[in-house]
């Protein structure tokens, strides 16, 4: 929120905040993605462990 309001103070639209904010947690959840552990929680919020949510290896 802090971060919202500083670049809308700055003369930013609300748009391009938008679009800052979205990029921020998809980052965030990217790093969370490539560090999860094997037996830890999806950071998907699935409430699965990561093996068997997103950490799935891929069937060819």
């Amino acid at each position: 929120m802090r971060l919202m309001a500083e670049l809308l103070r700055r003369g930013r639209y609300a748009d391009e905040v938008m679009n800052i904010l979205a990029m921020e947690e998809m980052q965030k959840i990217k790093h969370a993605m490539a560090t999860a552990k094997h037996n830890d929680l999806c950071p998907c919020g699935s409430g699965k462990k990561f093996r068997l949510c997103h950490g799935r290896k891929k069937e060819e």
